[in-house]
């Protein structure tokens, strides 16, 4: 063949390929029984960025171009391109890119197409465009599809079909050139699977105008131990008022992570509270924390474990606006992202994430489940106030045990002798109340150490409820 007749065929090769990539214009021929595309499975968490989804081929010939089409579904992943790394396109061109590479995404309709010309430049000695050579057995590794998870997608697997015409008219199809000729391969379908068990959880609780609110930040880690994490959150400053622990310590204090943490006989050693935004919403508290256990030498391996879980990590507490006119409302403390911390005279700082950082440095994304907070008119009470005096002390202890055990009088209520919310009225609950007094332990469930209301149901008949008998003392 003359030199002038080898440049018309490649020409007419390129000219087959740029149908091929603008919707198949070429009649695809039948598919021979190696020719196949199949698109493998991605693991993704909540949240997760670039996750790669990879699609292999088996054909029986040579391969110099193909293109594709892949339909999902947008509500929980968005298509966000391709790209050839550890592909075998990736090495037939030496680490460079495809001379021609053409993607289309649709994040309403749930589309990706693709199509891709290997090179334009004949190679020699063969005088033939760039190629992969057949390969009817072994598939090979054309290209990843990358792929963004949402923030709050569950756990399970979201399908990854291969389509044929999609898009504008003519569509693009699942094929392969071969020397100017489109093959149609058997097509099989992939999915990517959200494997992300973490969640961030904040109780929803009842409140009462005027009381206070203390809710804790609890994490489900099921396959990670936990060695840091970072949390921002914000709430309706004119509803709540967020108020700062006197000391770090007492974040975690009377929580699974302090718990944890003080039998491996260390503490938290980098804690950090801030409160303000850098650009601050009207009517829009904020609070970010960043927790790091073991951060200074020497390194003691401070990680709180999977076992046990789910575990509370912090307690945060709140005063709730005196106002009756919020009775029968709602609202939220909300895990929320993009907001930036101020550092006043330093530079700017990165929006602090909702993640924890497991034992190998990876930060994870958890799903997220809001506190909902609803406002209820009183009766309210104080738990731990067993005598119904305004204040929980050593006297509540006694009254309580001494109505147990040697006939005193009983409390006007039993919610607020129940310490540990347990359902029970027992020697337990003095214990519990002995322990918060004298040696520091867990505190009074909730209502504490303000008036707020119940949030667990009377357990039996006959149950003496605070809510039947009116406020106790101090509480609105």
């Amino acid at each position: 063949m003359s030199a002038k007749h080898q440049e018309r065929a490649l020409a007419l090769r390129i000219v087959c390929l740029f149908a091929l990539i603008i919707g198949g214009a070429a009649a695809p021929s039948d598919a021979r029984a190696a020719d196949t595309f199949s698109l493998g499975i991605g693991n993704g968490v909540a949240g997760g960025t670039g996750v790669a989804v990879p699609l292999h081929a088996t054909h029986d010939s040579a391969m110099q171009g193909f293109s594709v089409a892949v339909s999902f579904d947008p509500i929980p992943i968005d298509a966000t391109g391709v790209d050839f790394a550890g592909t075998a396109v990736e090495t037939i061109l030496s680490g460079a890119q495809p001379q021609y590479l053409g993607v289309e995404t649709d994040n309403v309709a749930g589309t990706l197409t693709a199509g891709v010309i290997f090179g334009f430049s004949p190679v020699p000695p063969l005088n033939q465009l760039p190629q992969l050579p057949a390969s009817p057995d072994t598939p090979v590794h054309l290209l990843n599809i990358l792929f963004d998870v949402g923030n709050t997608v569950l756990p399970g697997s979201v399908p990854l079909l291969l389509e044929t015409n999609v898009g504008s008219n003519p569509g693009v199809q699942s094929v392969y050139s071969t020397d100017g000729e489109s093959v149609s391969p058997s097509l099989s379908d992939g999915e990517l699977v959200v494997n992300n068990l973490v969640t961030f959880t904040i109780d929803s609780r009842e409140v009462v105008p005027g009381g206070t609110l203390t809710v804790e930040l609890v994490c489900d880690h099921p396959e990670d131990t936990v060695v840091g994490f970072q949390v921002a959150i914000t709430y309706d400053s004119a509803k709540l008022t967020f108020v700062p622990a006197p000391t770090t310590q007492q974040y975690w204090q009377w929580t699974d992570l302090g718990d944890a943490l003080g039998l491996q006989g260390e503490g938290v050693e980098v804690f950090e509270v801030t409160t303000l935004a850098a650009n601050p919403v009207p009517g829009q508290g904020f609070v970010s924390i960043q927790a790091q256990f073991d951060f200074l030498p020497p390194l003691n391996g401070q990680a709180l474990s999977p076992i046990g879980g789910p575990h509370s990590l912090i307690r945060l507490q709140f005063n709730v606006a005196n106002n009756i006119g919020l009775i029968g409302q709602t609202t939220a403390i909300e895990f929320t992202e993009g907001i930036s911390p101020a550092n006043p005279g330093g530079a700017p700082l990165p929006p602090t994430p909702n993640i924890i950082i497991n034992e190998d440095a990876q930060g994870i994304p958890p799903i997220v489940n809001n506190g909902q907070i609803t406002f209820v008119s009183p009766p309210s009470f104080r738990r731990g106030d067993s005598n119904f005096d305004g204040t929980v002390n050593l006297a509540d202890a006694i009254y309580l045990l001494t109505y147990l055990f040697s006939g005193g009088p009983s409390p006007q209520c039993f919610d607020v002798a129940d310490v540990n919310d347990d359902g029970g009225l027992d020697v337990s609950d003095g214990v519990a109340l002995l322990g918060y007094l004298f040696i520091d332990t867990t505190p009074p469930q909730h209502p504490f150490p303000g008036c707020g209301v119940d949030t667990t149901p009377s357990p039996l008949p006959g149950w003496l409820s605070c809510e039947s008998v009116g406020s106790s003392g101090g509480c609105p």
